[in-house]
């Protein structure tokens, strides 16, 4: 069985129709704004140019309500998703971010030719790596036991599970095992850091500054804050991840007028959590030793977050990649963990037992020289293909052929 998908892998895994594709989606720009999922350009990246592809090889697609793309081959129970993101950084100070560009490896430390873009290591390199599998697994759709869900989210810069909490919500995304599309450089991701971000309100009075005595300056009151705070040392470890952090990001107080004394202030802090913790119990935590303060109110609250996750290499969808990696790749796996929050934490809550695999290497990510090798595509796309032909069991195909 192992060499019949091989087979069909082989003849539907052009390296130069990948390749194209992956500019392609890369000349399109969809990035990170204030609008987050609403931003039309990523509603009309997933609308315009990811849905007429599915369609063009003849796989259905639809869009829910926060314009996330979901498409499933097969029959019967739900089996093994495929998670992709349509989001990128924004250009910054990268040149021609959005032209899309095959590019010599050799400056980047490959030997071979890499496409250069915004995204192009992090959301869209795995997101035409999936695509071109999709193509694989359709040509082999009646043979599937069981269903592959795709999914092309309208987040992957937001820092938060909105996008795949709605899928999850309305019935979207079902399936047993998933494998979130991002870079990687190709190893297995087991795991990753959460996080949640943690707004300290801290309020005074307000008064004119010529007469200070007469209000209560809510911005002493966050220098206590922020003193009593500078003790925080988390105490969780990680064998992979190491420790957990947290750090001061930004203040800001109010009103915004002249010679007025603050009655408010807002100080906002990145709180990294380690598998295992969650973000009630690190705000607990803060709520306690901001409890000294007797001359402020005090209110903690949780920004947007997003949980931790670890699965381990006996599981399941770690075995199904790591047999796929050995068959499709020619080699053996080999794992990573992430310090970055991801997606992961929320769907093996909601029982999908899932990691993180895609080509290119973050250390590019949001640079001004973004740029995946397109070996890595050709091969990632290979593993995807033959992860969910594998783990779905199809019947063996004669000669080869779908």
């Amino acid at each position: 069985m192992a060499d019949d998908i091989l087979a069909v892998i082989e003849d539907l895994c052009d390296p130069g129709e990948i390749g194209e594709l992956t500019r392609m989606l890369l000349s399109v720009p969809s990035p990170q704004t204030e609008l987050f999922e609403d931003e039309p350009m990523v509603k009309d990246f997933v609308r315009k140019v990811v849905k007429p592809y599915l369609e063009g090889i003849g796989i259905p697609a639809r869009l829910d309500g926060m314009g996330n793309l979901i498409a499933t081959l097969g029959q019967g129970k739900p089996g093994i998703g495929l998670i992709s993101y349509a989001m990128t950084a924004q250009a910054g100070s990268m040149q021609d971010a959005y032209i899309g560009q095959f590019v010599s490896g050799e400056r980047y430390g490959y030997s071979s030719v890499c496409l250069r873009g915004r995204g192009s290591c992090e959301q869209k390199g795995a997101l035409g790596a999936m695509l071109a599998a999709l193509k694989v697994i359709a040509a082999a759709r009646e043979r599937l036991k069981g269903t592959v869900t795709f999914i092309c989210s309208t987040a992957g810069e937001t820092g938060r599970h909105d996008a795949l909490h709605y899928l999850l919500e309305n019935k979207g995304l079902q399936a047993e095992v998933a494998v979130i599309g991002l870079g990687t450089a190709n190893e297995i991701c087991l795991g990753n850091k959460g996080r949640v971000d943690v707004l300290v309100e801290v309020y005074g009075k307000a008064c004119h500054s010529s007469v200070p005595h007469e209000g209560i300056n809510a911005i002493e009151g966050a220098a206590e804050v922020l003193n009593i705070l500078k003790e925080l040392k988390p105490a969780a470890t990680h064998p992979f991840l190491g420790k957990a952090t947290f750090a001061p990001m930004s203040i800001e107080s109010f009103p915004k007028a002249t010679h007025t004394i603050q009655d408010k202030c807002v100080l906002a802090y990145d709180r990294r959590l380690l598998p295992g913790e969650s973000p009630e119990g690190a705000l607990a935590e803060i709520e306690g030793l901001l409890s000294r303060i007797k001359d402020y109110k005090i209110m903690v609250k949780k920004g947007p977050f997003m949980y931790p996750a670890e699965i381990g290499r006996e599981s399941t969808a770690a075995r199904c990649l790591a047999r796929a990696v050995r068959a499709a790749a020619g080699r053996e796996a080999t794992y990573t963990y992430f310090n970055s929050a991801l997606d992961a934490g929320l769907l093996n809550r909601a029982g999908i037992e899932t990691l993180m695999f895609g080509p290119g290497d973050v250390k590019f990510a949001h640079t001004e020289e973004e740029v995946v090798p397109l070996e890595q595509v050709v091969e990632a796309a290979k593993v995807y293909a033959y992860a969910v032909l594998d783990y779905l069991r199809p019947k063996p195909i004669p000669g080869g052929m779908a």
